[in-house]
């Protein structure tokens, strides 16, 4: 059996996140998976109904917490982009004394409007390109310093 880790997921919509934990999951099936499209179409209207993100990013926070405390090892599929939005998942890293690995996936502007187009043409979610602009512009890399234990570029 692995040893207890918190994962998370760091990236850009359209970058591969939700693919590579589908992947990850199929051969970590005890993994505790959170994501945020998959709650916002459970609470809301579909995944990308940004009214409910007040509700969901509180019930992640305290799932991680809950499932880390209980001994499990959590995925955490939302973008994640800089520190302020990683530091709730670090400080329960933190607490339950369990090493933070981040997976990192860093795309240009040109792939991510590609997996955008292909995303829409399977009939899945289009995030505009405005929105992919702003997500652009506030992604910071993760660092060792701000609490991973590991981080994977994807």
């Amino acid at each position: 059996m692995s040893e207890q880790k918190l994962i998370v997921l760091v990236g850009i919509s359209g970058a591969g996140k939700s693919t590579f934990a589908d992947k990850y999951l199929s051969e970590h099936p005890d993994t505790k998976y959170l994501s945020s499209d998959k709650l916002r179409a459970a609470i809301g209207k579909d995944e990308s109904d940004q009214t409910v993100t007040h509700i969901v990013f509180p019930i992640i926070k305290r799932n991680t917490e809950e499932y880390l405390k209980a001994g499990k090892s959590v995925m955490i599929d939302a973008t994640s982009l800089n520190p302020r939005e990683r530091k709730d998942y670090l400080d329960a890293a933190r607490k339950y004394d369990v090493d933070a690995i981040a997976y990192v996936f860093e795309r240009t502007k040109e792939e991510l409007m590609a997996n955008q187009a292909k995303r829409g043409a399977s009939g899945g979610r289009v995030v505009p390109e405005f929105v992919i602009d702003k997500m652009i512009a506030k992604y910071v890399r993760p660092t060792t310093s701000e609490g991973f234990t590991e981080i994977n570029l994807v």
